[in-house]
């Protein structure tokens, strides 16, 4: 785990994945559920204060299984780290997922998920127009990229919570610790191992932890 503690505080681009096994992924797994377990009970006491709700306390089992299960991990993969090789295809790809959402969650009324979809659009484009016109180097700069990816992809399972106002905003970092984590995680699996052991992980987890809460 000492290469994955070295690549969380300095992200580097890699070109070539490694092997990787079931072996692998099970210890990743353990180790987020672990680490998970810990950040789960500041959740509990700052929810309770401040007399928030989790969406999945409120939706139906059928809802959760149809988007937690086999939507989430995908679309959240492609979103946050598929782009983080940012070849033609991926970026093609990308284009595709973020319309594709955006019309998904117009049809199911989630206003704020596709906002933050726009959002999110415009932020792409902004760092592409930054590192297109001042020609920045890519790779020199990716660990800003990675953590941008983790940041972004936290943020967005806030969402999550209802009740949230700006005077809580100090403590949305507790909100989504898991995440923060996950999201480095997922970004490790992704650029040592490939995109698709992150939506495999990613699926793995989900599964995990949605059961339990049916």
């Amino acid at each position: 785990m000492s290469k994955f503690l070295s690549y969380c505080y300095k992200p580097i681009y890699v070109e070539n994945v490694s092997k990787c096994n079931a072996k692998t992924i099970l210890k990743f797994f353990l180790l987020y559920m672990a680490i998970g377990l810990i950040l789960t009970f500041p959740i509990k006491i700052i929810t309770d204060i401040f007399n928030l709700t989790h969406d999945l306390n409120t939706e139906l089992p059928t809802n959760i299984i149809l988007y937690g299960v086999f939507i989430a991990p995908y679309l959240e993969e492609v979103l946050f780290r598929l782009i983080l090789k940012p070849i033609k295809s991926n970026s093609i790809l990308l284009i595709v997922v973020i319309c594709f959402s955006i019309c998904f969650f117009l049809i199911f009324k989630q206003n704020y998920y596709v906002y933050f979809l726009i959002i999110l659009s415009l932020i792409y484009l902004l760092v592409v127009f930054i590192y297109k016109i001042f020609k920045i180097n890519y790779r020199r700069n990716f660990k800003w990229i990675f953590y941008l990816s983790v940041f972004l992809f936290a943020i967005i399972h806030l969402l999550n919570y209802e009740g949230i106002e700006i005077l809580h905003l100090l403590i949305c970092v507790f909100l989504v610790a898991p995440q923060i984590f996950l999201g480095f995680v997922l970004g490790y699996v992704r650029m040592i191992y490939g995109f698709g052991w992150a939506v495999f992980f990613h699926y793995l987890v989900n599964i995990f932890l949605l059961t339990k809460l049916i």
